[in-house]
């Protein structure tokens, strides 16, 4: 798969007013257009970053910033932010979200960080807890149990490059094992995150 990743320079990028609508759909078109105008107002700030596939249609985005301020979990400032990102339904699991992140990670590094963060752990904690809930609700009205799983462990780094590769790793093993249960008719979501302990 060829795909392009580029750096949002007009308000009129493809595909950018309509995934921050898709990822942040609570906000008005309008509050986003303002948004995005600050943040290209302020280039060496912030990084925004779309990705077209061979066609030149958009398939997802990221959005990154430079925190000079306090981030919860990191030792070092400045920091990179991950502010969002998305991948279009069809183009997920194809290593799309991963470029975004190491091409977010490559700018931030180039401005003197040594640490890339994001609050993606809450958002998706916060999306989990409302999911499982409705899926308990259907579960009482259908007369059905629930059945649900987690999975808990601490481990340690010594610093921010081990926790990457930890991370890449577990992500790799988790789609192979995605791979190896396959399809499937019940399909369950698998959120993983870590935070300091």
């Amino acid at each position: 798969m060829h795909s392009l990743i580029e750096r949002c320079s007009t308000l009129d990028q493809p595909g950018w007013l309509d995934f921050r609508l898709a990822l942040w759909p609570d906000a008005t078109a309008d509050e986003h257009r303002g948004y995005m105008a600050i943040s290209l107002a302020q280039p060496e700030r912030f990084l925004q970053l779309m990705i077209y596939d061979e066609q030149k249609q958009p398939i997802g985005f990221i959005e990154g910033s430079i925190r000079n301020d306090y981030v919860n979990g990191t030792e070092t400032s400045p920091v990179g932010f991950v502010e969002g990102v998305y991948v279009t339904p069809a183009w997920r699991r194809r290593g799309i979200a991963r470029r975004l992140f190491a091409a977010i990670g490559d700018w931030a590094r180039a401005r003197g960080c040594r640490e890339l963060a994001s609050d993606a752990l809450l958002e998706n904690g916060a999306r989990l807890v409302r999911d499982v809930a409705a899926a308990r609700r259907a579960a009482d009205e259908r007369g059905q149990r629930l059945l649900t799983f987690s999975v808990e462990a601490e481990v340690g780094f010594e610093q921010p490059s081990d926790l990457e590769r930890f991370a890449d790793a577990l992500a790799d093993r988790i789609a192979e094992l995605a791979a190896e249960f396959g399809p499937g008719r019940r399909r369950y979501r698998v959120i993983v995150g870590g935070h300091p302990a």
